[in-house]
Protein backbone atom coordinates (compact mmCIF):
# COMPACT_ATOMS: atom_id res chain seq x y z
CA UNK A 1 0.00 0.00 0.00
CA UNK A 2 0.99 3.62 -0.57
CA UNK A 3 3.34 5.63 1.63
CA UNK A 4 2.83 9.36 1.05
CA UNK A 5 4.04 12.34 3.05
CA UNK A 6 1.70 15.36 2.93
CA UNK A 7 2.72 18.97 3.59
CA UNK A 8 0.24 21.79 4.29
CA UNK A 9 1.53 25.36 4.75
CA UNK A 10 -1.02 27.49 2.87
CA UNK A 11 -2.50 29.14 5.97
CA UNK A 12 -1.06 30.17 9.34
CA UNK A 13 -1.12 26.54 10.51
CA UNK A 14 1.77 24.27 9.53
CA UNK A 15 0.83 20.60 9.23
CA UNK A 16 2.34 17.36 8.00
CA UNK A 17 0.72 13.96 7.61
CA UNK A 18 1.74 10.50 6.46
CA UNK A 19 -0.38 7.90 4.74
CA UNK A 20 1.27 4.61 5.62
CA UNK A 21 -0.33 1.32 4.57
CA UNK A 22 -3.86 2.66 4.91
CA UNK A 23 -3.32 4.55 8.17
CA UNK A 24 -2.84 8.29 8.58
CA UNK A 25 -0.73 10.08 11.18
CA UNK A 26 -0.69 13.88 11.54
CA UNK A 27 1.28 16.59 13.31
CA UNK A 28 0.01 20.19 13.42
CA UNK A 29 1.55 23.35 14.84
CA UNK A 30 0.03 25.05 17.85
CA UNK A 31 1.85 28.32 17.17
CA UNK A 32 0.57 30.26 14.12
CA UNK A 33 2.97 31.26 11.32
CA UNK A 34 5.80 29.07 12.57
CA UNK A 35 6.31 27.16 9.30
CA UNK A 36 10.00 27.87 8.83
CA UNK A 37 10.78 26.88 12.41
CA UNK A 38 8.76 23.66 12.67
CA UNK A 39 8.26 22.12 9.22
CA UNK A 40 11.59 20.28 9.06
CA UNK A 41 11.23 19.05 12.64
CA UNK A 42 7.68 17.83 12.00
CA UNK A 43 8.75 15.86 8.92
CA UNK A 44 11.67 14.26 10.75
CA UNK A 45 9.45 13.38 13.72
CA UNK A 46 6.56 11.89 11.77
CA UNK A 47 8.84 9.70 9.67
CA UNK A 48 10.66 8.60 12.80
CA UNK A 49 7.32 7.67 14.38
CA UNK A 50 6.55 5.20 11.60
CA UNK A 51 10.19 4.15 11.29
CA UNK A 52 10.76 4.91 7.62
CA UNK A 53 13.15 7.17 5.71
CA UNK A 54 12.29 9.72 3.05
CA UNK A 55 13.69 7.38 0.39
CA UNK A 56 11.12 4.75 1.36
CA UNK A 57 8.16 7.02 0.55
CA UNK A 58 6.28 6.46 -2.70
CA UNK A 59 5.74 10.22 -3.11
CA UNK A 60 5.50 13.55 -1.34
CA UNK A 61 2.31 15.58 -1.73
CA UNK A 62 2.21 19.31 -1.14
CA UNK A 63 -0.75 21.63 -0.83
CA UNK A 64 0.13 23.96 -3.70
CA UNK A 65 -2.26 26.85 -3.07
CA UNK A 66 -3.84 29.27 -3.20
CA UNK A 67 -2.89 30.69 0.16
CA UNK A 68 -0.15 32.53 2.00
CA UNK A 69 2.76 33.56 -0.24
CA UNK A 70 5.35 32.87 2.43
CA UNK A 71 3.74 29.61 3.55
CA UNK A 72 3.47 28.33 -0.01
CA UNK A 73 7.12 29.10 -0.76
CA UNK A 74 8.23 27.26 2.38
CA UNK A 75 6.06 24.20 1.76
CA UNK A 76 6.78 23.83 -1.95
CA UNK A 77 10.52 24.43 -1.67
CA UNK A 78 10.79 21.88 1.14
CA UNK A 79 8.79 19.29 -0.81
CA UNK A 80 10.83 19.81 -3.97
CA UNK A 81 14.12 19.55 -2.08
CA UNK A 82 13.12 16.32 -0.38
CA UNK A 83 11.87 14.77 -3.63
CA UNK A 84 15.00 15.75 -5.51
CA UNK A 85 17.31 14.44 -2.82
CA UNK A 86 15.44 11.15 -2.37
CA UNK A 87 14.63 10.57 -6.03
CA UNK A 88 10.88 10.26 -5.42
CA UNK A 89 7.94 11.93 -7.23
CA UNK A 90 6.15 15.11 -6.20
CA UNK A 91 2.36 15.48 -6.26
CA UNK A 92 0.83 18.95 -6.14
CA UNK A 93 -2.71 19.24 -4.80
CA UNK A 94 -4.96 22.28 -5.16
CA UNK A 95 -5.63 23.30 -1.56
CA UNK A 96 -9.34 23.98 -2.04
CA UNK A 97 -9.89 20.71 -3.90
CA UNK A 98 -8.19 18.81 -1.10
CA UNK A 99 -10.37 20.55 1.48
CA UNK A 100 -13.55 19.66 -0.43
CA UNK A 101 -12.49 16.04 -0.94
CA UNK A 102 -11.91 15.59 2.79
CA UNK A 103 -15.18 17.30 3.70
CA UNK A 104 -17.59 15.79 1.16
CA UNK A 105 -18.80 12.83 3.21
CA UNK A 106 -20.09 15.16 5.91
CA UNK A 107 -22.76 16.65 3.63
CA UNK A 108 -23.97 13.91 1.29
CA UNK A 109 -26.93 15.97 0.12
CA UNK A 110 -27.93 16.91 -3.43
CA UNK A 111 -29.27 20.26 -2.27
CA UNK A 112 -25.97 21.46 -0.83
CA UNK A 113 -22.90 22.95 -2.51
CA UNK A 114 -19.48 22.87 -0.88
CA UNK A 115 -17.49 26.09 -0.74
CA UNK A 116 -13.96 25.63 0.66
CA UNK A 117 -12.48 29.03 1.52
CA UNK A 118 -9.14 30.55 2.44
CA UNK A 119 -8.82 34.00 3.96
CA UNK A 120 -7.17 36.36 1.46
CA UNK A 121 -7.15 39.36 3.85
CA UNK A 122 -9.45 42.37 4.02
CA UNK A 123 -12.89 41.31 2.70
CA UNK A 124 -11.50 38.87 0.14
CA UNK A 125 -11.38 35.08 0.00
CA UNK A 126 -10.00 32.36 -2.23
CA UNK A 127 -12.76 29.87 -2.96
CA UNK A 128 -14.19 27.19 -5.25
CA UNK A 129 -17.58 25.49 -5.53
CA UNK A 130 -18.24 21.74 -5.72
CA UNK A 131 -21.37 19.62 -5.73
CA UNK A 132 -21.78 16.55 -3.54
CA UNK A 133 -20.05 14.36 -6.14
CA UNK A 134 -16.96 16.58 -6.27
CA UNK A 135 -17.88 18.07 -9.63
CA UNK A 136 -16.25 21.48 -9.79
CA UNK A 137 -18.89 24.15 -10.47
CA UNK A 138 -16.61 27.13 -9.95
CA UNK A 139 -12.85 26.87 -10.43
CA UNK A 140 -10.48 28.34 -7.87
CA UNK A 141 -11.01 32.10 -7.80
CA UNK A 142 -10.77 35.13 -5.54
CA UNK A 143 -13.77 37.20 -4.47
CA UNK A 144 -14.27 40.41 -2.56
CA UNK A 145 -17.25 39.60 -0.35
CA UNK A 146 -20.46 41.62 -0.29
CA UNK A 147 -23.73 40.92 1.48
CA UNK A 148 -25.28 39.59 -1.77
CA UNK A 149 -22.30 37.43 -2.76
CA UNK A 150 -23.28 34.01 -4.18
CA UNK A 151 -26.83 35.30 -4.70
CA UNK A 152 -27.21 33.36 -7.96
CA UNK A 153 -25.93 30.11 -6.43
CA UNK A 154 -28.17 30.52 -3.39
CA UNK A 155 -31.34 30.52 -5.52
CA UNK A 156 -31.59 26.73 -5.75
CA UNK A 157 -29.04 25.38 -3.28
CA UNK A 158 -27.74 25.79 0.21
CA UNK A 159 -24.01 26.46 0.44
CA UNK A 160 -21.78 25.24 3.24
CA UNK A 161 -18.73 27.46 3.79
CA UNK A 162 -15.67 26.04 5.52
CA UNK A 163 -12.00 26.85 5.88
CA UNK A 164 -10.13 29.93 7.09
CA UNK A 165 -12.40 32.30 5.15
CA UNK A 166 -15.68 30.94 6.53
CA UNK A 167 -15.89 33.32 9.47
CA UNK A 168 -15.42 36.26 7.11
CA UNK A 169 -18.25 34.92 4.91
CA UNK A 170 -20.46 34.57 7.99
CA UNK A 171 -19.90 38.19 8.97
CA UNK A 172 -20.61 39.63 5.50
CA UNK A 173 -22.96 37.39 3.52
CA UNK A 174 -26.65 37.68 4.30
CA UNK A 175 -28.65 34.73 3.01
CA UNK A 176 -30.94 32.17 4.65
CA UNK A 177 -29.39 29.35 2.61
CA UNK A 178 -25.88 29.66 4.05
CA UNK A 179 -24.29 27.12 6.39
CA UNK A 180 -20.99 27.65 8.20
CA UNK A 181 -18.84 24.74 9.35
CA UNK A 182 -16.85 26.40 12.10
CA UNK A 183 -15.25 23.16 13.27
CA UNK A 184 -13.27 22.58 10.06
CA UNK A 185 -9.50 22.72 10.60
CA UNK A 186 -6.78 22.88 7.96
CA UNK A 187 -4.62 19.76 7.85
CA UNK A 188 -2.12 18.01 5.62
CA UNK A 189 -4.36 14.98 5.95
CA UNK A 190 -6.85 16.64 3.59
CA UNK A 191 -4.62 16.19 0.55
CA UNK A 192 -3.69 12.54 1.04
CA UNK A 193 -6.79 10.95 -0.53
CA UNK A 194 -6.32 12.89 -3.77
CA UNK A 195 -2.57 12.28 -3.64
CA UNK A 196 -3.11 8.52 -3.45
CA UNK A 197 -5.38 8.63 -6.51
CA UNK A 198 -2.78 10.61 -8.47
CA UNK A 199 0.00 8.31 -7.36
CA UNK A 200 -1.88 5.39 -8.93
CA UNK A 201 -2.27 7.38 -12.16
CA UNK A 202 1.37 8.57 -11.97
CA UNK A 203 0.28 12.20 -12.21
CA UNK A 204 3.47 13.82 -10.96
CA UNK A 205 4.91 17.33 -11.06
CA UNK A 206 8.06 18.35 -12.93
CA UNK A 207 10.50 19.20 -10.14
CA UNK A 208 12.36 21.69 -12.31
CA UNK A 209 9.33 23.80 -13.18
CA UNK A 210 6.74 23.24 -10.46
CA UNK A 211 5.75 26.42 -8.59
CA UNK A 212 3.10 27.31 -6.01
CA UNK A 213 -0.36 28.29 -7.24
CA UNK A 214 -0.45 31.84 -5.93
CA UNK A 215 -3.59 32.80 -7.93
CA UNK A 216 -2.85 36.50 -7.36
CA UNK A 217 0.32 38.51 -7.91
CA UNK A 218 2.09 39.61 -4.77
CA UNK A 219 1.37 43.24 -3.89
CA UNK A 220 3.45 44.89 -1.21
CA UNK A 221 1.49 47.10 1.18
CA UNK A 222 3.36 50.37 1.92
CA UNK A 223 4.05 51.31 5.51
CA UNK A 224 1.62 53.90 6.84
CA UNK A 225 4.30 55.23 9.13
CA UNK A 226 8.02 55.67 8.60
CA UNK A 227 9.44 53.48 11.34
CA UNK A 228 12.95 54.96 10.87
CA UNK A 229 11.88 58.38 12.12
Amino acid sequence: MARILGIETTTNICSVAVLNEGKTEKIESEVPNSHSEVLGTFIKKILSNIKIKVEQLDAIAVSKGPGSYTGLRIGVSTAKGLCYGAGIPLIGINTLEGMAESFINKYNNNDILLCPTIDARRDEIFYALYDNEMKCLKKTSSKVLEKNSFEKEFQNKKIVFFGTGAEKCKNIIQNKNDIFANDFKMSAGHILALAEKRLKKKEFEDLAYFEPFYLKDFVAIPQKKNILK
